[in-house]
């Protein structure tokens, strides 16, 4: 499979910020899968986490919508 494009939250030093990054496959959790998708949106929460107001996110770096990913 190839790269894919992802809503990646992260966070340093205090600041959080969030954005469009393309992601390998081998920087997945195991036992995540891909779907090909048209269209997306961000869910409430996400958008929460990716504003930095709130801490509704553990661990970073995190793909809006699913799990944390592995830093590569």
């Amino acid at each position: 499979m190839d790269a894919f494009h992802a809503y990646l939250i992260e966070a340093s030093g205090g600041s959080v910020w969030a954005g469009f990054a393309r992601l390998k496959p081998e920087q997945m959790i195991e036992g995540d899968v891909t779907l090909r998708v048209r269209y997306a949106s961000v869910n409430y929460k996400d958008a929460l986490a990716a504003s930095g107001e709130w801490k509704v996110i553990r661990r970073f770096p995190c793909v809006g919508g699913k799990r944390p990913v592995i830093p590569s």
